[in-house]
């Protein structure tokens, strides 16, 4: 037996290095082959869950967002793509086929599966598994704006199924190949990790992700970027670049972000807000004005001729009314004022700091007038619309945007039938 006390202390660390990773390497490879046929089962199965999760939920937003369906042909070749093996599958519920028939075969196969039926019925996300294929049926959901819609439908019915579907042995082949690579890695890094542990992996790697960490949770609540490490600190390329591609992900997530919330609060025509967007500006709008006692006009305005236009015209002259009255009243109301489209031929405005010399009457006609104002071409022929418009004073009227709407509401109204009575 050799004199350990003679060795020095790097020929120790080498013999326990050598040791430890050829005892690793023995249980690795023993208990690793049992585990690995389980182990790429449960992640194929997992990615396959979370990808038609996400297909599922980009299938239901888009639609609602866009008010159509026409785009699901050409998303599920797009999708079917991107992996050797994909299968995707759309099927329509029969609510939602006898409002929209059963589209194509493309993807609304007649024939369901048993798992999409049972998805069908349970409402519940099914697993369908076989020697050759994986597949997830996710069914979608009526949620309060998918009913504008499907009027023959109610919350929480499913109007429809979604399956991703993969060639097991395509996934399994790709997750094994994974799993092999890694522990290769895992190996080399576990003799790097006896040696330069304690220096190398605090310099490099600890602080460095710490300090992205720190980042990422003040990026929660906040768009300031200026705690990054800068590159120069980082001494590994990885480390560059995954502290770059933060920063750009941010960036990214921040201005997609703002695109949607634009598009779930704009009318895409008249490039006004629509009621959404209005609500919260008018509740900020009342409470300054509670804050600084000051008076408020809330202003119901709805078109008078508008449909006629719009059946004798055209869709296209409709929506050049609806835009040019956008324009004509936005341009005659004061700078601070806000105007919303908030129906088909309706706009609510509100104009903060009224003086006390301001006329609910002078501001409706000063809002007839410009809507009066707009020419629409009709062939040969030019046509106007009229408004009927209701204005409601805070705090004479109401203290809050309920009870001025409905004041508001109900002068437009008293004026639209006045007007028909003349």
């Amino acid at each position: 037996m050799p004199n350990l006390r003679r060795l020095s202390i790097t020929w120790l660390l080498t013999a326990l290095l050598l040791a430890t990773v050829l005892v690793y390497s023995i249980v690795s490879v023993t208990f690793g082959h049992f585990a690995e046929k389980g182990a790429a089962a449960a992640i194929a199965k997992k990615q396959l869950e979370t990808l038609s999760l996400v297909i599922a939920q980009h299938f239901a937003t888009r639609i609602q967002l866009d008010g159509k369906s026409e785009f699901i042909a050409a998303y599920v070749d797009d999708l079917e793509q991107l992996r050797e093996g994909l299968e995707v599958r759309v099927y329509r519920a029969e609510s939602t086929a006898e409002i929209f028939g059963k589209a194509s075969d493309r993807y609304h196969p007649d024939e369901p599966p048993v798992d999409v039926q049972d998805a069908f019925t349970s409402g519940n996300p099914q697993f369908f598994e076989t020697d050759k294929i994986l597949r997830f049926a996710r069914p979608v959901r009526a949620t309060e704006a998918c009913l504008r819609c499907h009027d023959n439908a109610q919350t929480g019915d499913v109007l429809g199924v979604v399956t991703v579907a993969s060639v097991s042995h395509i996934m399994r082949a790709t997750i094994k190949k994974f799993q092999r690579g890694y522990l290769f890695i895992n190996y080399l890094v576990s003799v790097i990790m006896f040696l330069l542990v304690f220096l190398l992996v605090e310099r490099l790697l600890a602080e460095p992700v710490r300090r992205l960490s720190r980042q990422m949770v003040k990026s929660r609540e906040s768009s300031d970027n200026s705690d990054l490490p800068h590159p120069d600190t980082l001494y590994c390329h990885e480390m560059q670049e995954l502290n770059n591609s933060f920063g750009e992900l941010m960036c990214r997530l921040r201005d997609r972000y703002a695109l949607m919330h634009e598009m779930a609060h704009t009318d895409a025509l008249t490039g006004l807000l629509n009621r959404r967007g209005f609500v919260p500006r008018f509740e900020l709008e009342l409470h300054r004005a509670k804050r600084y006692e000051h008076h408020l006009a809330l202003i119901a305005v709805d078109l008078n001729g508008f449909k006629a236009i719009n059946d004798d015209c055209g869709h296209a002259a409709g929506d050049h009314c609806l835009a040019g009255v956008a324009d004509a009243v936005s341009n005659m109301l004061r700078e601070e004022a806000v105007l919303a489209r908030v129906g088909g031929d309706e706009f609510l405005a509100v104009v903060p700091n009224l003086a006390p010399t301001d006329k609910a009457q002078e501001i409706a006609e000063r809002i007839a007038a410009a809507v009066a104002s707009v020419a629409i071409n009709c062939g040969d022929d030019e046509r106007f619309v009229t408004a009927s418009i209701g204005v409601a004073i805070y705090p004479l009227d109401g203290a809050d945007i309920a009870q001025l709407e409905r004041v508001a509401d109900q002068r437009m109204y008293d004026t639209k039938a006045r007007s028909r009575h003349r």
